[in-house]
């Protein structure tokens, strides 16, 4: 920034440089105004090398603890050529299952490398192979390394184990890959947590505004306040207003929380406050600190509690699937749209398909996605059959990669504005939304077993 580059601070950095606390070299580095290609690609390297380090030394400390045990090394590369071998597409954007696949295929490519490849492959064979993709000028085919090419079904349907007798059948254990990368049966689980540290934005607003008061007893009407309360979690109140009894999830800010270690009247107080409540009124918090980050199951749909102060703020939980059958499909079309890989498709197979999936999604957002049920209509208006015709080519991208923003687990909003001035930057805003009822659902770490408690 060149708020740095003053000569107060070159004047300090002269300083430290001349009683030997940084050096020439650091000196330099932290006067200068531009980085050029060079010096970027160095730094960048240095950061791989640090990686590569640390996965060295994870691995001593791995093989050191479980002395059995024997660690594969096993390139990225690898995983991705197995991909692109037999098409089978990474898509990032769709949901977060990638990561899991990703697992899977590196574990399983680990074992035959390990178990198989050394011992069974005839490496005579896998060079004719390869002389003959060369000379047949299939390179995409080459490129795949001796690894991934030694799973080629027309060098070898099986291998035997001479010493055990096992076999090892080519064609089923690449089916098995292929059938476990479509699966949308894939447990997803987030870290719970409940909020420390910095309190509020350190920004301060002009006075007359909400907020935090600068220090104790400081009127924000005058001085002004501190914005962006920081939650620490969420708590279920139910409290008397008129002559009815209302329940709400509401959220407790940090310094309440550290203030009401001290008199937990704070805490009531406060959420008295917050209701706008008499005195006379009654609150009860019948359930206290709810971690950011739980799962809820409200109005039949999954959420994540993700932010909350006076108001509630829930995100998108449901991972989007799409089926083996329409992936298998459009593959190539997705492949050009999320991947930019271009030539596996004609463009009028990828406009055609474009539309489809942009049906196929509206579709799966009117039967799966409760907390979108006030957007359906507006959706399918603007996604209607006689739309289609006059969308433009890129437009219909444009839809498709919105909603999959949409619909990822986050709090991130779609921007259809491009299609009519009328519609929302910001559709389908999660936040602000008044729960007063749900389940909250406790996922043990594995995700593999819940409970449901009901507020």
């Amino acid at each position: 920034p060149q708020s740095f580059r003053t000569p107060l601070m070159k004047g300090w950095w002269q300083h430290l440089k001349k009683i030997g606390l940084i050096s020439v070299k650091k000196y330099n580095n932290l006067c200068r105004y531009k980085y050029d290609e060079k010096t970027i690609e160095g730094f960048i390297n240095r950061q791989l090398v640090e990686t590569r380090q640390i996965c060295k030394h994870t691995a001593n400390i791995l093989e050191n603890v479980f002395k059995k045990t024997k660690i594969v090394y096993l390139p990225a590369a690898l995983s991705h050529n197995y991909r692109m071998k037999y098409e089978l597409f990474k898509f990032r954007e769709l949901n977060n299952y990638h990561h899991a696949h990703d697992a899977y295929l590196a574990a399983v490519l680990g074992e035959y490398k390990t178990k198989y490849l050394n011992v069974n492959v005839d490496f005579d064979k896998l060079k004719e192979l390869n002389k003959k993709l060369y000379d047949e000028k299939r390179y995409k085919e080459l490129n795949s390394g001796y690894v991934i090419n030694s799973l080629d079904e027309k060098l070898n349907k099986y291998f035997i184990n001479q010493e055990t007798g096992e076999v090892f059948d080519v064609h089923n254990f690449n089916k098995l890959i292929e059938n476990t990368l479509y699966r949308n049966d894939i447990i997803i689980s987030k870290k719970t947590e409940i909020n420390t540290g910095e309190l509020f934005n350190q920004t301060i607003q002009p006075k007359g505004k909400d907020g935090v008061c600068l220090k104790i007893g400081m009127d924000t009407s005058k001085y002004g306040s501190y914005t962006s309360i920081k939650p620490a979690y969420a708590c279920v109140i139910r409290y008397q207003s008129g002559d009815s009894i209302n329940q709400r999830l509401v959220g407790v800010p940090i310094y309440i929380d550290i203030q009401c270690k001290k008199d937990s009247n704070i805490k009531i107080n406060y959420l008295k406050d917050l209701m706008k409540l008499e005195e006379n009124n009654t609150l009860e918090i019948i359930k206290d600190k709810i971690p950011f980050n739980s799962l809820l199951n409200w109005d039949n749909q999954i959420c994540y509690l993700v932010g909350a102060t006076d108001k509630v703020e829930v995100c998108n939980a449901k991972e989007l699937n799409i089926d083996k059958t329409n992936i298998q499909k459009w593959k190539y079309s997705l492949a050009r749209l999320l991947n930019k890989q271009k030539g596996l498709v004609d463009d009028i197979t990828y406009e055609a398909q474009l539309e489809e999936i942009i049906l196929y999604i509206i579709n799966k957002v009117d039967k799966e996605y409760a907390l979108y049920k006030n957007l359906i209509d507006e959706m399918k208006e603007m996604f209607g059959f006689n739309k289609f015709s006059i969308l433009t080519k890129e437009e219909k991208e444009k839809v498709i990669i919105e909603m999959l923003i949409l619909l990822k687990s986050n709090s991130k909003t779609a921007n259809m504005k491009f299609l009519n001035s009328s519609y929302s930057m910001a559709f389908g805003k999660k936040n602000g939304r008044i729960i007063s009822n749900a389940y909250i659902i406790n996922k043990s770490v594995t995700g593999i077993r819940t409970i449901a408690n009901e507020f």
